[in-house]
Formats: C-alpha cells, sequence, structure tokens
C-alpha cells in the first residue's frame, strides 16, 4: 500500500496573500479595539464586548502571523 504525500487545503502560491489580508484585519480591529478602550468611560465599557472584540483581533494576528512564517519558508 503506497501512501500519498500531504498536499495543503491552501495553495501555497496564496500564504502571502492571505498572510496581508489576515494581519490587515487584526492591525485593523486591534486599532478599533484601541480606540473603543480610549474614548468610552468606564462606565459605559462592556466587559463581554472588549473581550470578544481582543479574541477577534488575536485570532485575525495570529493567523496571518502564522501565514506570514509559511510565506517565508518556516513551517509549523
Amino acid at each position: 500500500m503506497a501512501l500519498s504525500p500531504y498536499n495543503s487545503p491552501i495553495d501555497p502560491s496564496l500564504y502571502s496573500t492571505l498572510a496581508f489580508f489576515l494581519m490587515i484585519a487584526g492591525l485593523g480591529s486591534s486599532a478599533y479595539f484601541f480606540v473603543e478602550q480610549v474614548t468610552k468611560s468606564k462606565n459605559v465599557r462592556s466587559l463581554s464586548k472588549d473581550f470578544s472584540l481582543a479574541l477577534v483581533s488575536a485570532i485575525f494576528m495570529g493567523l496571518g502571523m502564522m501565514f506570514t512564517m509559511l510565506t517565508v519558508g518556516i513551517y509549523v
């Protein structure tokens, strides 16, 4: 029984494009989170909204960093 080599579900030529757009989305959501924290008073802030916005930002930045590393040849 011959084993077939592993093929990535995402074409490697798209790694740089995905890295760019995910990092832009992460930086944009981080900037929005920062503006929300600076402009709102402590009485108006919502912990669940802040946590969810930070989580989305962290996921975008993490995936963007992973695809950046894949683009430059650091296979994780």
